[in-house]
C-alpha cells in the first residue's frame, strides 16, 4: 500500500470526517471503496464503448455487403 494525498475543500473534509465518525467508518476504507467503485464504473463504461464500436463496424460491413 501507498499513501495517497490530495487536496479538497476544508468544509468537505470536515463533513466527510464527521460522517465517518458518526457511522464508525474508517475514512481510508471509505475512500478506497469510492476509488474502487469509480474504477469499476469506468471499466464497465469503456467495455460498453468498445462493444458499441465493434457493433458499428459490423453494421457498416453488413450494410456495405448488401449493396
Amino acid at each position: 500500500t501507498k499513501i495517497f494525498n490530495f487536496r479538497c475543500h476544508e468544509r468537505t473534509k470536515r463533513q466527510f470526517q464527521q460522517i465517518c465518525r458518526d457511522n464508525r467508518l474508517g475514512m481510508t476504507s471509505v475512500l478506497n471503496q469510492f476509488i474502487a467503485d469509480f474504477i469499476e464504473k469506468h471499466e464497465i463504461k469503456a467495455k460498453q464503448q468498445n462493444q458499441d464500436v465493434q457493433y458499428s463496424l459490423l453494421d457498416f460491413y453488413s450494410s456495405d455487403e448488401l449493396r
